[in-house]
Parts: C-alpha cells; sequence; structure tokens
C-alpha cells in the first residue's frame, strides 16, 4: 500500500478522499453516504464500507479495507476526518445494538433463548471495557442512541403489522 503514503513516509489521510483531492493523489473513496461518480470513476462510500462491516471494534475493516491498524489509526486522527468518523461510529453503534435487540426479540417470539446472550452482549457492548461512573457526553450520546433504537424498533413494528 505504498500509494497511500506521501513521499516522507507519511500516511496519507485527506487525500484518500475526493472531497479533499490533492493533485499528487489518486482519491480512493468518498465520503459521501453513498458511492459517488465524478468524470468517470466510482469513488467508493467510505461509510457505507463501515457500517456493511458492522465490526465495532474496528480490526477487520481497518485491515482489509485501510490496509493497516497505523494508517487507520492515523486517519481516525485526522482533524479533518475525525467528525467524520464520530457520526458514522455513531451510526454503526445503533446499528449494531438494533440489530441486537432485533434479534433478543426475535428469540423471544420464537420461544427460544439460544443466542438471546450473544444478542445481549452486542446491545450492552459487551466489548467495552468498563470504567466507573459515565460522564454527562455519555449519557447524553446514551439517550440518543437508546431515542434511534426505540424509533427503529417502532418503525419495525409498524411495518410488521402491516404485513
Amino acid at each position: 500500500m505504498s500509494d497511500r503514503k506521501d513521499p516522507c513516509g507519511k500516511w496519507l489521510t485527506k487525500a484518500l478522499f475526493i472531497e479533499y483531492k490533492h493533485p499528487k493523489y489518486t482519491p480512493s473513496w468518498t465520503l459521501k453516504d453513498e458511492d459517488f461518480e465524478k468524470d468517470g470513476v466510482t469513488y467508493p462510500s467510505l461509510k457505507r464500507i463501515f457500517l456493511e462491516y458492522s465490526d465495532p471494534t474496528e480490526y477487520s475493516f481497518a485491515t482489509e479495507v485501510i490496509g493497516s491498524w497505523a494508517h487507520w489509526q492515523t486517519i481516525c486522527q485526522s482533524y479533518h476526518l475525525k467528525p467524520w468518523l464520530d457520526k458514522w461510529r455513531d451510526e454503526l453503534e445503533v446499528k449494531v445494538r438494533s440489530e441486537a435487540v432485533m434479534a433478543v426479540r426475535e428469540s423471544a417470539l420464537n420461544d427460544g433463548s439460544k443466542g438471546v446472550t450473544a444478542a445481549k452482549y452486542m446491545a450492552e457492548k459487551g466489548w467495552e471495557k468498563k470504567r466507573g461512573r459515565p460522564s454527562k457526553d455519555d449519557v447524553t450520546k446514551e439517550k440518543k442512541i437508546a431515542a434511534g433504537i426505540d424509533k427503529e424498533i417502532a418503525d419495525d413494528m409498524a411495518r410488521m403489522e402491516m404485513h
């Protein structure tokens, strides 16, 4: 992946995206929600790929899509890209929790207990290390996520009732 480093050996960050096109480097992705075509070239949406991976640890995504964990860490620290990545992570968290809650619901409806523990682990973010009392920002974030999950479940229930 030497094409993802500058001549001094530093990882490229902004230049990887068509939105920050640099004259010396060919961008690989777009920051848009969907793939983007410009001048006959299609730039895959890194957000779409990130969400498709559904990888809360980001490791598989980083190594398979970006090319290395070190490069992904550099991208994550980019002042210009961090706000985008934070939004993607929030959406991924809602997506993973929603899928886990729906799996618990499905298991309960089918009167089976298989998979409930694993789904609960996902819904409660069991992979994260627990620390002391949550900060105000964490509490606010949790409320936003819970509201998003509640809305998604209500929408799913409404769709299911229609069928």
